[in-house]
């Protein structure tokens, strides 16, 4: 029983230490345009793998997909580095084009003119 609980609670802190280090890419990622096509795109590579898994499984067939996965397991530190550059790019790229507002307060403090 105790060693059960103890292995439980080690996947649930290590999916707590993930989480840690990938959600704030991901949150400064998603206040960018390019937030969409990343959903899709992990979207899309989740369903492949996925695919190449179930048909393993199910057909026994050796899976497709199983080079790409055994390459993310052994290069976590180089996903998340390409995760936090795409995400720095995104917002980069955003500041550098967006327009500047000339948008003033006036009067009260927080309402804007138009």
């Amino acid at each position: 029983m105790w060693t059960l609980l103890g292995f439980n609670t080690g996947i649930e802190l290590a999916q707590l230490a993930l989480l840690s280090v990938v959600l704030p890419w991901l949150l400064l990622l998603a206040r960018t345009r390019a937030y969409h096509a990343f959903r899709i795109g992990g979207a899309l590579t989740a369903g492949v793998l996925a695919s190449g898994w179930l048909l393993e499984r199910t057909a026994g067939l050796p899976n497709p997909t199983g080079p790409a996965v055994a390459w993310m397991e052994r290069h976590p530190l180089v996903l998340l580095i390409a995760l936090a550059f795409a995400a720095i790019a995104a917002r980069a790229s955003e500041s550098r084009s967006a327009p500047r507002d000339s948008t003033r307060t006036s009067g009260t403090e927080g309402s804007v003119s138009r």
